[in-house]
C-alpha cells in the first residue's frame, strides 16, 4: 500500500486573483506562477495478485490521473521497456446503473463522413473536406429527455455495433456513433457509445470529509474515505 498527496498546478498565463468579498485585486499572477492545489492518491497492489486499486482525488475539474501515468511511465518504461503502463479504470455496477437512472440532456448521433448531396453544396474548385454531421436532440430548459432505454442499450452493446443501438426514421444518416450527456447528481457526464467502457466511476465525497482552514480536505478525514472505498471496490476484484 502507498498513500499521501502530490501537490501540482498549471502555468504559463497571467491573471488577477480578486477578494471575493471584497472586489478588489489581491494579486497578480505571472506567466512563471503555478498554483499548487493538493490531490490525495492511494495505491493498493496485494502481493501475488494481477490486479490492485487506485484511488485519486479530483477537486472540481482538476485531478492527477494524467500527470501521474506521465510521472511513473517514465520510470516504469525505464525499467521495463517492453511493456506499457495503463491505468484501466474499474467501473462499479452501481455507477452503470446511475448512468442508467440518469437525467439526459443531450443525444447527438454521429456520421464521420459529410453525405454527398451536402458535399454537392460546396463551392466550386475546392478540395476534398473531411468532417462529421451531428444529428442532435437536446432537451429543453428544467426538462429531460426519456430516453434511459437507450442508455441502457449502449452499455449491453457487446458487439461494437454502434448503428443498431437505435433506429432512426431517416434511413439515409446512418450513425457510425452515439453520444450522451448525462446529468447524475451534480455533474454532468457523456457516454459515448463506441467506447462505453471509457467511463469511469466517482464517488462524491464533498458532504463526508471534513475541510480544514484552507479549504481542502484534511489528511486523516480524506484517507478515511478512501479506505472505505477500497473495501468496497476489493469485492469487485
Amino acid at each position: 500500500m502507498l498513500y499521501g498527496t502530490v501537490e501540482t498546478g498549471q502555468y504559463g498565463y497571467e491573471s488577477d486573483f480578486i477578494n471575493v468579498k471584497t472586489g478588489k485585486n489581491v494579486f497578480k499572477r505571472k506567466k512563471e506562477d503555478a498554483e499548487m492545489l493538493p490531490f490525495y492518491f492511494y495505491f493498493e497492489i496485494p502481493e501475488g495478485t494481477e490486479d490492485g486499486i487506485l484511488i485519486l482525488q479530483r477537486t472540481s475539474n482538476f485531478g492527477i490521473r494524467k500527470v501521474l501515468h506521465w510521472v511513473l511511465n517514465i520510470a516504469f518504461e525505464e525499467k521495463h521497456p517492453e511493456y506499457k503502463l495503463r491505468f484501466r479504470p474499474l467501473v462499479a455496477e452501481t455507477e452503470v446503473d446511475r448512468f442508467i437512472k440518469g437525467k439526459i440532456q443531450k443525444i447527438a448521433f454521429i456520421k464521420k463522413s459529410i453525405p454527398a448531396d451536402l458535399a454537392d453544396a460546396y463551392d466550386k474548385g475546392h478540395s476534398e473536406v473531411h468532417g462529421t454531421v451531428e444529428l442532435v436532440m437536446r432537451a429543453s430548459k428544467k426538462s429531460i429527455l426519456p430516453m434511459n432505454g437507450l442508455l441502457s442499450r449502449i452499455f449491453k452493446n457487446k458487439d461494437g455495433n454502434v448503428g443498431g443501438i437505435f433506429v432512426l426514421d431517416d434511413e439515409d444518416f446512418a450513425y457510425d456513433n452515439v453520444k450522451a450527456e448525462v446529468k447524475i447528481g451534480r455533474a454532468t457526464r457523456t457516454i459515448n457509445a463506441a467506447h462505453p467502457g471509457r467511463i469511469r466511476s466517482y464517488f462524491d465525497v464533498t458532504d463526508v470529509v471534513e475541510l480544514g482552514p484552507n479549504g481542502h480536505p484534511r489528511y486523516n478525514s480524506i484517507q478515511g474515505q478512501a479506505e472505505k472505498l477500497a473495501a468496497q471496490l476489493r469485492n469487485l476484484l
